[in-house]
């Protein structure tokens, strides 16, 4: 660490801006769908963990931190979303630090804050996944490509750039784009004969692959999976539009804002002056983005999603500052911090921007979660076993749910199975498996509207269930409909 770039009270005012956005707020909304299926793992013996853990498609890795995790600290809400929370501070941490020596303080810290505001990287640095894991993973990659770069490929920052890699397919398989246009930077972006490019660019893949062997089987294996297991938007232009944009959740004028300096850099990139440092970030943001759409296009498993963009996201929001501040290159260093002041106002309005209006969403949901808690309570009585079914997870705010499942009391019904034939036993059989429970048991179907057009109310019904609450209510602007069943 450079401890010169870190004497300015600045760097460490960004780094408190960062913890103060994730680490408030952790409990006030409960854990949505991704967050319980982690959360529940965490309840089940350590042999149908390592089975979910076989099957899923992520690596394991983040997983099994946060087992380690929860062993010190427990598996309350927020103390499952402080270590994504911590690693979100990281990433912030990491893009300073390891920045500064290389494009200088001033560069530096413009990403540093944009980073630290950015809507899209705050969101899941307060989600129990692997997301925020995957972003300082894909954040330290780029620092180290850079390294690696201006040394002209030094053994020791292959080495790091190697265990970069290594770190971030362990963190999420979508890394996997990143590191294949690592190494295409690394050979076009360093000079030396062709010869010494490739052998090169061969040792730092060879020991890429190296370190990245104990995944790879697993990787393999859940892709099969994910080909018939993925659902995600389809090829059209909102879905394009929404996976260029998402990241950084600005909305219309933010996406111009973005595609416009994504277009720079990728033109300035073309300069001698800035071939190098530009041209592998931009690399390393539109060979995947380009593989992404080819995928989504040609194929019916698209790789669409806001999750997979946000991963990817760490060189551009670095290749547009840096762009950006190119075109100062020779002025007088007072308007190049000008410069960098104006473009981390920019930055720093549009996020705060869409924070307040994140918020105020944010107030209304947990208005609705806590009204539908309480019209469940209201019809349940002590003793009751309650099934909820798969999509309410979300609308409940997983707090009940999550609360059930810990004192054994929940039955989750995956409605994917109902619905689409895969994820778990058809509904009528998972009916039959609850109704076992010597208890009082009730199904609850909740949501905007009836699930599916009715078929699951219907479905319940042709079951032996008794409908024994139903109703429609309107907290603030939106209307909620609940129905209870008991079996």
């Amino acid at each position: 660490m450079n401890r010169s770039s870190l004497s300015s009270p600045l760097p460490w005012l960004i780094f408190a801006i960062a913890a103060g956005t994730r680490l408030s707020g952790l409990d006030l909304d409960g854990l949505d769908h991704d967050e319980l299926w982690t959360a529940n793992l965490l309840l089940q013996p350590i042999g149908d963990q390592l089975y979910a853990l076989w099957r899923d498609t992520h690596p394991p890795l983040p997983h099994l931190l946060l087992v380690l995790w929860s062993a010190l600290f427990g598996i309350s809400e927020p103390a499952l979303r402080v270590l994504p929370a911590l690693m979100g501070i990281a990433a912030v941490v990491v893009a300073y630090v390891e920045l500064a020596p290389r494009v200088g303080r001033t560069a530096a810290t413009v990403v540093a804050l944009c980073i630290a505001l950015l809507p899209g990287h705050i969101y899941y640095s307060q989600e129990t996944r692997n997301y925020a894991q995957a972003f300082l993973a894909t954040t330290w990659v780029c620092t180290r490509l850079l390294a690696y770069i201006d040394t002209g490929g030094a053994r020791r920052e292959r080495i790091l750039l190697a265990i970069a890699c290594g770190l971030l397919l362990f963190s999420h398989y979508g890394g996997a784009l990143t590191i294949t246009a690592t190494m295409l930077a690394a050979l076009l972006c360093v000079g030396g004969s062709a010869r010494e490019r490739m052998r090169r660019v061969l040792v730092l893949g060879l020991t890429t692959f190296a370190i990245c062997a104990p995944v790879l089987p697993h990787l393999i294996a859940t892709k099969l999976i994910y080909a018939t297991n993925f659902y995600s938007q389809p090829m059209t232009w909102p879905a394009v539009r929404g996976y260029l944009t998402i990241p950084f959740w600005w909305g219309q004028l933010s996406g111009l804002v973005f595609g416009v300096g994504l277009l720079l850099s990728l033109l300035l990139a073309l300069l001698p002056r800035h071939r190098a440092r530009l041209g592998a970030l931009a690399l390393l943001w539109w060979l995947p983005f380009a593989v992404v759409m080819i995928v989504s296009a040609t194929s019916k498993q698209g790789l669409l999603n806001h999750r997979l963009a946000i991963v990817l996201a760490p060189p551009a929001i670095i290749a547009i500052v840096l762009a950006s501040l190119s075109l100062f290159d020779g002025q007088p260093e007072r308007r190049r911090r000008i410069a960098a002041a104006m473009v981390a106002l920019l930055a720093s309005a549009l996020s705060v921007a869409r924070l307040v209006e994140v918020d105020f969403y944010s107030v209304s949901k947990r208005d609705q979660v806590r009204r539908l808690a309480a019209r469940v309570r209201a019809v349940s009585k002590d003793g009751d076993r309650v099934i909820s079914i798969d999509p309410i997870w979300m609308l409940l705010g997983g707090r009940m749910h999550y609360y059930f499942t810990r004192h054994g009391m929940a039955y989750p019904i995956p409605l994917r199975s109902y619905s689409r034939g895969v994820g778990g036993p058809p509904l009528p059989k998972a009916i039959a498996q609850a109704r076992r429970d010597h208890k009082r048991r009730l199904v609850i179907v909740a949501g905007r509207r009836p699930m599916h057009e009715g078929r699951v109310e219907r479905a319940l019904l042709s079951a032996g269930a008794r409908l024994v609450h139903h109703e429609s209510y309107r907290p603030r602007h939106v209307t909620m409909y609940l129905a209870v069943f008991e079996l």
